[in-house]
C-alpha cells in the first residue's frame, strides 16, 4: 500500500506520533536505522534506542554533526535514515540521500515543523510520501503549490481539516500514485474520499 522507496517528509508538531510514525512504515524491512539530529538527549530517542537494542536484525546509529553522517554512497541498503531538527543546519548530506537513497535501497524521512522551512530543491523535490499534521495556512498553500494538479486549494484543504480534527490525525499525500488510487489519505491506510 506504500511505496517499496520512501523519501518521507513528515511535518508534525507531536513528538510522540513521530515515534509512531517511524517504525510504522517499512520497519519490517529495515537492518539499520539511522538517526541525525541536533536533540538526541531527547527521551524519545534515548526511548527509541531502548527499543532496538534486544531486536539483533535492526542496528542503530545516530549523529548529531553534519559532518559525521555516513556519506549516501557509503550507506548500506535497506537503511532508514531520519533527520530530525535539521532544518537549520547545512542541507547537502541530506539532499545527497534524497537524490540518490533510491539507488540503494535506502529509505528516508525528514522531519520538521514546518513544510516552508523544507529545502525545496532535492527533498522535497524528491519526497514521494508527505506525511502531515496540522498545518496553518501558509504551510499548507506551500504543499498545495507543490504537489496538487487535481483540485482548487478549497477542494484541498477540506479533507486536511478533517483529518486533523482527530487527536494525532494526519494526512499523507502518495505522490507516486493515481488521485483514484490511494494519493491522499487519512493515516496511513485509509484512502481519503475527494
Amino acid at each position: 500500500m506504500l511505496p517499496i522507496s520512501i523519501f518521507g517528509v513528515i511535518c508534525i508538531h507531536r513528538t510522540a506520533v513521530k515515534q509512531m510514525c517511524c517504525w510504522k512504515i517499512h520497519m519490517a524491512y529495515a537492518s539499520r536505522m539511522c538517526m541525525y539530529s541536533k536533540s538526541l538527549q531527547q527521551p524519545k530517542y534515548r526511548y527509541l534506542k531502548n527499543l532496538l537494542a534486544p531486536i539483533e536484525e535492526i542496528s542503530y546509529f545516530t549523529f548529531s554533526n553534519n559532518s559525521d553522517v555516513v556519506l549516501s554512497n557509503e550507506a548500506l541498503p535497506n537503511s532508514i535514515f531520519i533527520f530530525d531538527g535539521v532544518a537549520c543546519d547545512k542541507q547537502d548530506a541530506i539532499r545527497e540521500y534524497f537524490a540518490m537513497g533510491g539507488y540503494t535501497d535506502i529509505n528516508c524521512f525528514y522531519l520538521c515543523q514546518t513544510y516552508a522551512k523544507i529545502p525545496k530543491h532535492l527533498i522535497h523535490d524528491n519526497a514521494n510520501l508527505l506525511i502531515l499534521f496540522k498545518q496553518n495556512g501558509t504551510n499548507l498553500k506551500h504543499v498545495y503549490n507543490d504537489v496538487n494538479t487535481d483540485m482548487s486549494y478549497e477542494d484541498f484543504c477540506e479533507p486536511h481539516r478533517c483529518c486533523w480534527q482527530q487527536k494525532y490525525g494526519f494526512v499523507v499525500i502518495d505522490k507516486d500514485s493515481a488521485f483514484t488510487n490511494g494519493r491522499y489519505r487519512k493515516g496511513f491506510n485509509e484512502f481519503a474520499i475527494l
